[in-house]
């Protein structure tokens, strides 16, 4: 009878894996037992997915693609955009070089993280563009004028995306900072993402090579959304074809009323004195809504019978001296003063002072 210790076969055996033990003279053989390592499911999306989120993205890109153009005097335009579901270390793996990684995680509408990168030679292309300098290092300095000139480009896409989502969507402030090859980035602990590839075009310059990585689930989120926001619209259009419009619609819940039980809403008291340090900013949400901007180069003042009597080679004396600065306009509101200049064979100004805001009021008097 055993006294509980193992004998040195039977402890060979165990290493060997065997979960039927072989003792003595036994002729029983043994069984060996194959451990297999827990596979990680890689999450993805559906063809529908992927294509409601491109639509979605491709047009929030472009117009922070415009906006960009805005903040460094050039056109940028974007080209050769893709979509693509991977594995995170599949990215890392795929990306060489020195890099500039721009962190802009979604605060607001959409859950996650969203990262840009971009090959560092890019990166300090876009920072000198946009200071007005040309250097040859990403420096702390030009680490910061890249994370904010993404900042203020990209707020362009939250906006796109807020208005084909229906619900407000914010970036955070971006941070950026150089990577040595795609294994030194600061990746989120993600199994799968959702990689976007797009060119961001100069006119005149190198393009801009941009991975942006965003979670599946974010994207996921996203495109749910949409389709959240689809359907309130059509059942929104339902209700107003119902019995002639709203009409209808108020004569039918007037009827249904009388039969159940309906209580009167009851709406939360309002804060008193809300004051403008209280008003949340979203100027981001207007940030690429188009506005009418003319150049005044003068006014005057003119009797009816004085204009009618105008023709052909009358001369109308403004009330600017020559060489004066013109008025820019936005809406018709006084902005800024600026000189004439000719570009190719087109009209164009320079603009030399942004106008206070008194002159402004004295301006629209």
């Amino acid at each position: 009878m055993s006294d509980g210790s193992l004998s040195q076969e039977e402890i060979d055996a165990l290493l060997r894996g065997t979960d039927t033990i072989v003792s003595g003279s036994s002729s029983a053989a043994p069984v060996t037992t194959t451990f297999t390592a827990p596979t990680v499911s890689v999450e993805s999306l559906s063809e529908h997915e992927k294509g409601t989120a491109s639509e979605v993205l491709k047009a929030a890109i472009e117009a922070a693609a415009g906006n960009m153009g805005m903040l460094i005097s050039n056109k940028v335009s974007l080209a050769a955009f893709a979509l693509d579901v991977m594995r995170a270390e599949d990215v890392r793996n795929e990306l060489g070089g020195a890099l500039a990684q721009i962190t802009m995680n979604f605060a607001d509408g959409i859950s996650g993280s969203n990262i840009l990168i971009i090959p560092e030679a890019s990166a300090l292309l876009l920072t000198n563009l946009a200071m007005g300098q040309n250097n040859h290092e990403m420096s702390p300095m030009a680490l910061s004028s890249l994370a904010q000139t993404i900042t203020q480009a990209y707020s362009a896409a939250a906006s796109s995306m807020s208005a084909r989502l229906g619900k407000m969507v914010r970036f955070s402030e971006a941070h950026a900072e150089s990577t040595e090859g795609g294994l030194s980035l600061n990746l989120p602990n993600i199994s799968s993402c959702v990689r976007l590839s797009y060119q961001l075009r100069i006119e005149g310059q190198n393009s801009i090579q941009v991975a942006q990585i965003i979670p599946v689930s974010g994207v996921r989120e996203m495109v749910n959304s949409i389709s959240n926001n689809r359907m309130g619209d059509m059942n929104f259009g339902t209700m107003g074809a119902l019995g002639g419009g709203f009409s209808g619609a108020s004569q039918m819940a007037s009827g249904l009323s009388s039969q159940i039980g309906v209580a009167a809403v009851q709406y939360p008291q309002l804060p008193q004195g809300l004051g403008s340090a209280q008003i949340p900013h979203n100027i981001s949400v207007l940030m690429d809504v188009y506005m009418q901007l003319s150049v005044e180069l003068g006014r005057t003042k003119k009797k009816i019978s004085e204009i009618l009597s105008f023709g052909e080679g009358s001369i109308l004396e403004l009330d600017k001296l020559a060489g004066e600065p013109v008025d820019v306009l936005v809406n018709g509101k006084l902005i800024a003063k600026g000189e004439v200049v000719v570009i190719d064979e087109n009209f164009g100004v320079r603009v030399t002072e942004i106008v206070s805001p008194s002159n402004r009021i004295e301006y629209s008097t």
